[in-house]
């Protein structure tokens, strides 16, 4: 065992060892300073490495986060085109009650003219009733008209409760877009 111990310590004399066992000796003495070499140069590695493990995980931690707020801004960017296409229907809506609107607008407009002459025959319906008896069919007339104008007047309100439905969602719409935003 104390051979073994000379042959890898440094104080061995190579002048008294065969030449095959110097080279051998040698070569050994070249490896070990080699594997020492090595073995000071992963401890500095190691102690390099350590804070670019740490660095890594908080980069991870990092990617994590902006995975996270990749998917968040996804899932804004379907909320948004649902947003938009519901606008679009909601204004949509609101052209037709617009022209609904209109239609009504323009009837009433036109049954102005007959509903004040109307008026002013209804002034002088009594004296006439009196000249003329066979006025049912007048009255029939007129309670028709009477009909129609109560029916237009109840497509107006319910044309402006729609209007007024579609603007408040319209508004929620465009209020949800903003938030978006």
């Amino acid at each position: 065992m104390a051979a073994l111990k000379n042959l890898f310590g440094k104080d061995v004399q190579l002048d008294k060892l065969p030449a095959e066992l110097k080279a051998l000796i040698e070569q050994m003495r070249h490896e070990r300073s080699v594997y020492e070499a090595l073995v000071k140069r992963s401890e500095q590695l190691n102690t390099a490495v350590a804070p670019l493990q740490q660095k890594l995980s908080q980069l991870e931690q990092r990617q994590a986060a902006f995975d996270k707020a990749a998917s968040q801004v996804e899932q804004f960017q379907k909320t948004a085109v649902t947003l938009e296409q519901s606008q679009r229907s909601t204004q949509a809506g609101l052209q037709e009650v617009q022209s609904l609107a209109q239609s009504a607008r323009t009837e009433l407009e036109g049954l102005r003219g007959p509903l004040k002459e109307f008026m002013a025959a209804k002034k002088d319906l009594p004296g006439v009733l009196e000249l003329v008896k066979p006025l049912g069919a007048l009255r029939g007339e007129t309670s028709a008209i009477s009909e129609r104008v109560r029916e237009l007047s109840d497509q107006v309100e319910q044309v402006r409760q729609h209007q007024g439905r579609v603007a408040s969602e319209s508004a929620a719409a465009v209020s949800r877009l903003g938030a978006v935003e």
